[in-house]
Formats: structure tokens, sequence, C-alpha cells
């Protein structure tokens, strides 16, 4: 017993008749009531189970063949091998990708050198790797890429005129890749606008609202031109509005284009029901030399096709029955005689998509316009292309000379700081324009000298011919109101 023990490591084992212990396992015990039951096992029995034997039952010993054993497993080997060489929480993420914020580059995707030194020949490794597995696939060319996107719009009619009656894309803002960057873009009426913000800014667009100035773009807003003598204009659009609800076109405070009103337009005939929408209207100023007046009425893009049928139809209506005036509608006069062209006295002319408009609102608006359009005046004969901060530089002629086989060659290279407009189109001889620009001069004094929006009449309207705010923009972000214009909360 003694021997056993010390050649298989095993606790005694007992044999008798009519019985035998398998494995090493001793026969549970009977218990004394005569039923049967059975005897909780040890930690040592269940080591003793779990040893390894040979078939015929004997021991065997504890030891394996390491290459045999590596060689049967090598594809769970390989898998850990590839799961231990990979930095921890990475998500199987490129070299570039697991580097902190502060350290990504847009570059390091191609060009490894943009990576730290410690890390080139890892990623030098991924893009060989990249390179071979995309061996034999190559990629078609932009042109080709696009060209069934472009045939599908073409068959498609995208991109045509409006008037056309196919289906086109949105019109895009001058703003559009500004906004496209931040907010989430919606279509319109026809057009691509912005409906809410991506991320954080709602707070900081309240603050300008109340404290500063807040500027959003309403380019999408419809003109509508109607050309032709005064009187007859009126009388074109007398059915359209109503002195009940304010001031019309007709109004005199509204006659030399200074200001601009706001009423509400109605079918022809029906006020006061029949509405069909808001609308802004502005005079062009009255010149002597001219007998045609021209109004522009500013629509919503969601009844611009409604108020256009409704002028064509008055105008229409005035050409064939000859009331109020001969009236014609801005088209094609290719097959209208010369006696009907000269009867024309009326035009009205969709200038959609023609202008770019911007509004601010805010206590500082006023204050951030007056630093920013800066007027031609009088004594302006040259434009500056140097920024205001920058260091003034003196007109020189800087000589270059340069050194070939044939002998030296030099030349003169001309000061750019400062280039003479060839054309300075804001200048005319013309009196009235004269007057006007010292008109304009006493405005801007006027303009200066107030602190709020709220100090001028409301609809008020100044003409000016301004310079390219680009051109003396500073190069850091400054606070651009002055001084003089202090920071006002507006209590609403």
């Amino acid at each position: 017993m003694a021997e056993s023990a010390s050649v298989a490591g095993a606790s005694e084992s007992t044999t008798k008749a009519g019985g035998g212990v398998e494995g090493g396992r001793t026969p549970a015990a009977t218990p004394a009531g005569g039923g049967s039951g059975k005897k909780k096992k040890s930690g040592k029995e269940k080591r003793l189970r779990n040893e390894p034997r040979s078939v015929s039952g004997e021991l065997t010993p504890l030891a394996i063949n390491v290459m045999d054993f590596a060689e049967a497993r090598a594809t769970e080997l390989k898998a850990m091998t590839q799961v231990l060489s990979k930095k921890p929480g990475d998500g199987g993420k490129r070299v570039f990708q697991q580097l902190p914020r502060h350290m990504k580059r847009r570059a390091m995707s191609h060009n490894i050198r943009r990576l730290p030194r410690r890390l080139q020949e890892k990623a030098a490794k991924e893009m060989e790797k990249q390179a071979a597995d995309k061996e034999g696939k190559k990629k078609k060319s932009r042109k080709q890429r696009r060209k069934i996107r472009n045939l599908r719009e073409e068959k498609s009619g995208r991109g045509q005129d409006r008037d056309s009656g196919h289906p086109q894309r949105p019109v895009w803002l001058e703003t559009h890749v500004w906004h496209a960057k931040r907010m989430k873009m919606i279509d319109h009426h026809d057009y691509c606008m912005a409906e809410s913000v991506n991320d954080k800014g709602v707070r900081q667009a309240y603050r300008s609202l109340r404290y500063g100035c807040l500027l959003s773009d309403v380019s999408y807003q419809c003109c509508i031109e109607v050309a032709g003598s005064r009187c007859d204009v009126l009388s074109c659009l007398t059915p359209f509005f109503s002195g009940d609800t304010g001031l019309t076109p007709a109004a005199v405070s509204y006659e030399n284009g200074s200001r601009a009103g706001h009423c509400v337009m109605y079918r022809s005939g029906t006020y006061p029901s029949g509405a069909i929408g808001p609308v802004e209207f502005l005079w062009q100023p009255v010149n002597n030399d001219v007998d045609t007046a021209r109004l522009w009425l500013t629509v919503p893009p969601a009844i611009h096709d409604e108020v256009m049928d409704e002028l064509t139809a008055a105008v229409e209506k005035g050409f064939r029955t000859g009331c109020h005036g001969d009236y014609q509608l801005e088209t094609d006069n290719s097959g209208v005689s010369g006696d009907e062209r000269r009867r024309s006295k009326v035009t009205v002319t969709s200038l959609r998509d023609e202008f770019v408009r911007f509004r601010l609102v805010g206590p500082r608006s006023h204050a951030v316009l007056m630093e920013t359009l800066k007027p031609i005046t009088e004594g302006n004969d040259t434009t500056t292309f140097v920024r205001s901060d920058a260091q003034t530089i003196t007109n020189e002629t800087v000589e270059t000379s340069e050194t070939s086989d044939a002998g030296t060659l030099s030349f003169s290279k001309p000061d750019l700081s400062r280039i003479p407009s060839p054309v300075p189109w804001w200048r005319d001889e013309d009196e009235a324009l004269a007057t006007h620009n010292k008109r304009l001069q006493r405005t801007l004094e006027d303009l200066r000298s107030a602190t709020e929006p709220g100090e001028f009449p409301k609809g008020t309207v100044v003409g000016m011919v301004v310079q390219d705010p680009r051109l003396f923009t500073p190069s850091k972000k400054t606070d651009m109101v002055s001084e003089f214009y202090p920071r006002r909360k507006v209590d609403w």
C-alpha cells in the first residue's frame, strides 16, 4: 500500500468481494436506517477524479510534449498573439486614430511624417498592408463616378429654370456652406434653409440678441418690380391694398423712396377677405429726368407665385380693356407689334434670387453696421488692399535682377500696397448724384451720432456705395464696436 501511494501519489484504495473501486473512488456508505444516500465529496476526491489516466486505468505522468501541444493549437495561439499586440480599448483603430485630440492632423491618414516618430514605423506597416489589400481594385476617376449622377439629374430635369415645370434642386443661399457645417438643413419653399443647430449655440444666440447683434440671412425673400408711370402703377395696384390696414404705396411719406413700408396684400377687390400675405414695398428715388417709376415689392417665397399671378392678371386685364392706362407683362416682345410696344406703360418683372439680404437684430446692430460699412467719399481716388492693422508701406519701386548665361536682366517690381482704381465707377458728373452724395455725408454724420437703432424712423432707407469690408478687417478677431457705442441690455 505504501508503494502504491509513493508511485501514484494517491490515497489508499481497497477491494472487496462482490465490489470494486473505479478510478480510485471509495464507494458511498449505506445509512444506518436502511435508506440510500450520497456522501458529500471532498476536494481531494474531486482532484483525483480529474487526474489524467491511461486506457488501462493506470496513472500517467503529469507532463506534455510542448511542441506537439503548440502545433495542435497553432490557430488559437495566433489569435491570442494578435489580441495581445493591440492596445486595450483601441477598438481596431489605426495608429493616427488612437492619438489624443490635440495631436490629430488631417493629413495623418496619408502622410506618416505628420505622426510622432515613435509611431511612424507602425503606421508605415499599416499603409503597406492597406495598399496590398486594395491592389487590383482600381478606383474609378471622379469624372466617371459623377457621370452617372449627372446623367440621372439631366434626365430628371434638375437644375433648370423654375418656370420650366421640371423638378429642381433647392436653391442655396450665399451663406449655405456656413450654415450647413453647423446646422441641420431642410428644404422649405424651394430653398435650403437652416432648421436647428447640431451642437450648442442657443445660449450664444440669445446673448447676441439681447446684448449684442444677431445676423440672419433672409435672401430667400422674393422681390417683384412694377415699373411704369407713377399714376399707372398706383392705378394697377389699388385693388390689392386697403387704407384700413395701414399706409399703402400711395402714401406721400413713401413717395421719395427714403422709407420702406409694410402692408397686407389682398386678392383684387376682395377686401376684407381674401388676404394673400404681408408685403414690404419701396419706391425708387424720384429722378426728374426719368418718367418711369419703379416699385419693389418684397414677399415671402410661399406667396411669390400667387402674387405674380394676381399682378399678371391685373396687368393683362388692364391691357385688354384699356382702363387705367395700358399695361403689359414683362415678357419676350418678339411677337408684339411696334404699336403695342409703344402702348405698353406698366411692366411686372420677377427679381427672385437677384438680391442678397441680411437682417441685423440687437442693441448693437447699428454700431456694427457703422464699423463695417465704410462708404466711398469724395477723396477716395485709390483702393487700399492692405489691412488696417498692417504696417504702412511706402510706394517705392523694388529693383530686382536675375543673372543668366546671356547676361544680367534687370526689371522693376512696383509696390502693390496701394493700387489706383482704373475706373472709379462710383463717380459721376451728374449734378443730381453729386447732390445725393453731399446729402449722404450729412446722413452718415447723423447716423454716427446715434447710439441705438430705435432713434431713427421705422423703415428708414439709406443707399450708399461702400468699400469691401474684407480689405480692412483686422487679422485677429476683436470687438468691432468702439467706445462710443456702450454695451446696452434690452429688456423685452
